[in-house]
């Protein structure tokens, strides 16, 4: 059984059964039960999202095939463990095409678009895998993952499972380790469709090597002057929602969030189809995918040579592959069985470059960790930020580099509300410029103006014009100060939760006062609370009476 799934699991008492069950969230259980017991425990269970399916082991067959026919997650009863073990293949190969995670891609002016309204699965793990493949990852990275995976996964994995990756890893091929009945790939695939980024980042050193395989065979197999066509299919099921939506953006464009495995064979694959059609809650879909190689750049390659079952034709197409939705009409008028038409995204397609770059434009940074940051900033997963900012700090000695990092540092924390700990790191990338003696660049002003950020200013004013009633919003409180405002700093030593400062600033309504300090350009007052004004002051002249 364990050739057949990552983890085997035995129980002898019906309660210990249930109470582990539903603690298991994310992953999908292929269930086998004695006789004896399968009346009493399905109807507690079969509800159960988690349960995929139930095989029962039994002496007498047909006392409970007739019976097991009114549920249909039970998918045999068979008094052979052998025949079990088969069905089991079946089902273990059914559930990876069905629950492969897809996504379709807005077919509309990207440069105008705001990222919220783009499939946000696909966007995010997109961007998440071209940080990871452009970084580089050593042996560290390696028994980083087996760290993760003793401490996060300690109770679903075996102990020597994680040992043998560790000890094997470079004797086997990428993918030899993806087609394998190992923990490695359904744990790629859960965290992929889950948007589990803690896991997707420590299995980057796997996703890259995976994707860099793909890329050198994809250069050997189809050399210029050779086969201009490819097809191939893959049959799955889908969700009836997700179905309604393929069969109404035909023309836009489509994704797999995954690495997708294909046939060549179409008979296999229409086996598949008609097999998840046979689940009520699925449609059986057959994709039948056209790749120009001629305008085609994106990794994919035929993997009999180094699959786990050598010889086994399969075309693997590295994850986050686009392709264009053609044409989509039924099989079969009397069953849930669809034929879906695809062809290969061409590279220079004038929409997906706008898009990706678009895209790519809303995490931009000088290194692929300050965009991994500003990534994870975005998700507002800002404890991994963290995490992630303070590994390369410890490894760089790049002044700009280490600029880069403690500035994410300080936004990070101003997202945590840490003002105490924001200003401290952005003090500290001020540092790395000073040593230096740089004092015109802009990533200094860009340090100074995000301690100023941290920074809530309370404003005494008299010639400011109440703007109630005039503004987008009703019930809006905002004062507007007239170009030329000149406020004179009363106090800046107080302090409020978390280390926010506080600057106590009144308006100077002498003309005659002439003392000018530097003007500070722009400044940018973010609210700290639900009930905090936004204020935004542009060339105000501050007087620092201590002066």
């Amino acid at each position: 059984m364990r050739s057949i799934v990552n983890n085997v699991k035995t129980f002898t008492d019906a309660r210990t059964f249930v109470n582990c069950l539903s603690k298991i969230k994310k992953r999908k259980i292929l269930m086998v039960i004695s006789g004896s017991l399968v009346q009493n425990i399905v109807a507690r269970i079969h509800h159960l999202p988690q349960i995929y399916s139930i095989f029962v082991f039994c002496r007498n067959k047909a006392k409970y095939e007739q019976w097991a026919k009114n549920w249909f997650k039970i998918k045999g009863v068979q008094t052979d463990f052998g025949m079990i073990c088969e069905l089991m293949k079946i089902a273990a190969k059914n559930f990876e095409k069905d629950s492969v995670d897809t996504s379709i891609i807005l077919n509309s002016n990207a440069a105008d678009q705001n990222m919220d309204f783009l499939d946000q699965s696909y966007m995010y793990t997109l961007l998440l895998k071209e940080c990871l493949i452009a970084m580089k990852h050593d042996e560290r990275s390696i028994q980083e993952f087996v760290d993760y995976c003793c401490d996060s996964h300690g109770n679903e994995l075996q102990e020597w499972e994680i040992e043998q990756f560790q000890q094997e890893y470079h004797q086997h091929s990428p993918i030899w380790w993806y087609t394998a009945p190992h923990f490695l790939h359904s744990m790629l695939k859960d965290s992929l469709q889950t948007l589990d980024f803690e896991a997707i980042i420590k299995l980057g050193f796997f996703i890259r090597d995976l994707h860099e395989q793909l890329r050198k065979l994809h250069s050997e197999q189809f050399k210029e002057g050779k086969e201009k066509l490819l097809i191939v299919y893959r049959g799955q099921g889908l969700s009836r929602s997700d179905f309604q939506k393929l069969k109404s953006r035909v023309g836009n464009l489509f994704s797999f969030n995954y690495f997708l495995s294909t046939s060549p064979d179409c008979n296999i694959s229409i086996l598949s189809a008609k097999q998840a059609a046979k689940n009520q809650k699925f449609v059986g879909v057959l994709f039948m995918i056209t790749v120009d190689l001629s305008i085609s750049s994106t990794p994919f390659a035929n993997i009999r040579n180094f699959h786990y079952h050598s010889g086994k034709e399969v075309v693997l197409f590295t994850t986050h592959s686009v392709f264009r939705i053609e044409q989509i009409q039924q099989i079969d008028q009397t069953s849930r069985f669809w034929l879906v038409t695809l062809t290969m995204m061409e590279h220079n397609d004038g929409y997906w470059c706008s898009l990706t770059k678009f895209m790519r434009n809303e995490i931009h940074g000088s290194t692929e960790w300050h965009r991994l940051g500003t990534l994870l900033r975005k998700i507002c997963e800002f404890e991994k930020a963290f995490i992630w900012c303070v590994i390369p700090l410890k490894q760089t000695s790049d002044d700009f580099e280490t600029w880069n990092l403690y500035h994410q540092l300080g936004m990070i924390k101003t997202e945590l509300g840490d003002y105490t700990g924001a200003i401290s790191y952005f003090q500290k990338s001020i540092e790395v410029y000073e040593k230096k003696s740089v004092i015109n660049d802009p990533h200094l002003a860009e340090s100074y103006t995000n301690i100023g950020n941290a920074t809530f200013f309370m404003i005494e004013a008299v010639t400011g014009r109440n703007l109630s009633g005039y503004t987008k919003y009703p019930g809006e409180n905002e004062v507007l100060l007239g170009p030329g405002t000149r406020l004179s700093v009363e106090s800046n030593d107080l302090e409020i939760s978390d280390g926010l400062k506080v600057v106590h600033l009144v308006e100077i309504t002498d003309n005659n006062n002439e003392t000018l300090p530097a003007i500070m350009n722009t400044i940018s007052i973010k609210p700290k609370s639900g009930s905090s004004a936004y204020i935004s002051i542009k060339n105000a002249y501050f007087q620092d009476q201590s002066e």
